[in-house]
């Protein structure tokens, strides 16, 4: 009976030494040579291939089957067979949305969005560039025909005034 005691007494102490002591735990599967890596400390599961040979591979469903997936948790994620893209479950839209997709609901559409804006700028400032040399083309065509003008009218003055010379000529 007093064996039963100590040992009784000893697991209840371990116990509560245990309850009182936070564990780190973290998993790490990879080859002998990945092994001897440091430990990536802000992760809980290090998974790697060093030769390239292996990958993650995550759980597979058709699409009908991740839109009827019972109790989701934010952050899960899904391979969808059909479409063949990584879906990760979004707590604010209540489905799953396609990871890294332009689907509206991340940067991708923003950033799509914004390429079209400067495409659009550009050819406008394309447009921009013609308008104002056909502008200058036509502001040079003017100051041509000014000039035209101005030399016709010194024409018209000087046959005027041989004019006036001659009808002076004649009245004399």
């Amino acid at each position: 009976m007093g064996n039963f005691r100590i040992l009784q007494s000893t697991a209840l102490i371990l116990f509560f030494m245990a309850a009182t002591f936070s564990v780190d735990a973290q998993i790490r599967m990879a080859s002998k040579k990945e092994m001897a890596a440091p430990v990536v400390k802000n992760a809980v599961l290090d998974l790697g291939s060093c030769d390239g040979t292996k990958g993650f591979l995550p759980p597979r469903a058709t699409s009908e089957q991740i839109a009827n997936f019972k109790d989701p948790v934010p952050g899960m994620i899904l391979y969808d067979t059909e479409k063949g893209v990584l879906k990760t479950y979004n707590e604010k839209l209540g489905a799953f949305e396609e990871t890294g997709a332009c689907n509206g609901t991340n940067l991708c559409e923003a950033l799509d969005r914004i390429a079209k804006i400067e495409d659009q700028g550009k050819s406008r400032d394309a447009e921009l560039d013609d308008l104002k040399k056909a502008a200058a083309d036509r502001d040079l065509k003017i100051a041509d025909i000014e000039k035209l003008g101005l030399a016709r009218d010194t024409e018209i003055d000087a046959l005027k005034k041989a004019a006036v010379d001659r009808d002076l000529k004649i009245a004399d």
